[in-house]
């Protein structure tokens, strides 16, 4: 069975924390296992956020739509 290459990061900063995060858990948790909790979080993250800015979108399309008083 051959691993499977390791994901691209979307920030650099992110890879260097989990290689931090990886070294003070040595022992406990592998690094894959950090690596993978990280790029969940990001993932989830990234959903809310995507969320967040369509809902503002809307609202700011239903706030330019309001009669000027």
């Amino acid at each position: 069975m051959t691993a499977s290459p390791p994901p691209v990061l979307p920030d650099d900063r992110l890879a260097s924390g989990i290689a931090r995060v990886a070294l003070h858990y040595r022992g406990r948790f592998s690094a894959e296992t950090i690596q993978r909790l990280a790029i969940d979080s990001y993932e989830r993250i990234a959903v809310v956020r995507g969320i967040r800015d369509e809902i503002d979108a809307h609202i700011t399309e239903l706030l330019a739509s309001l009669p000027s008083t």
